[in-house]
């Protein structure tokens, strides 16, 4: 679990290419270890640095790992609390904000409906996929959610596929020329 919180902190306001070329370098210096707290604290600061993470990610990161592994943060019984009590756990975590928490609970903990309405990814895919004005506001892309309870995270899910297999760009394409 500490793996995908992790690579959620590392991903946070970063481009997906970006996120993916820095978690590639920082794999490269844990290979046997891997992305395991331990190894993050004893990478220090300034190797984390280099492989492209602001000053403040990598304090984050070795904060983080540094109360897994003193086990001041119980990352294996998270699973069992309620989707607020994760929030509140994991949001008083420097450099976890509710993004973060928004992929940890889709991604790792397989919550069905969660939506991560502060997602820029998921903004596109909505604007596209519904052909909404590309200035329409977040409660509108919430409200259009609603309908999907209590499969959010599905949904979500299907609008990264949408993304990834570059269809939005041909729904915007079409509702342009015509």
């Amino acid at each position: 679990m500490f793996q995908s919180l992790a690579r959620s902190i590392v991903s946070q306001q970063l481009a997906k290419q970006a996120a993916i070329a820095i978690l590639a370098r920082l794999d490269e210096l844990l290979p046997e270890s891997g992305l395991e707290p331990a190894a993050v604290v004893r990478l220090g600061e300034e190797r984390l640095r280099k492989v492209g993470l602001s000053r403040s990610k990598a304090s984050y990161l070795i904060e983080l790992a540094r109360r897994v592994a003193k086990n001041q943060l119980d990352l294996r019984s998270i699973a069992d609390l309620a989707e607020d009590q994760v929030r509140e756990l994991l949001l008083q975590e420097a450099g976890v904000g509710p993004w973060t928490v928004d992929m940890f609970l889709i991604f790792e903990l397989q919550r069905p409906d969660v939506f991560p309405s502060t997602d820029v990814a998921i903004k596109r895919a909505m604007i596209a996929a519904y052909e909404l004005h590309p200035g329409c506001a977040g409660s509108e892309l919430a409200a259009l959610a609603e309908n999907w309870r209590p499969y959010r995270s599905v949904a979500s899910r299907y609008l990264y596929a949408y993304l990834d297999r570059g269809l939005a760009r041909l729904a915007v394409g079409r509702s342009r020329s015509g």
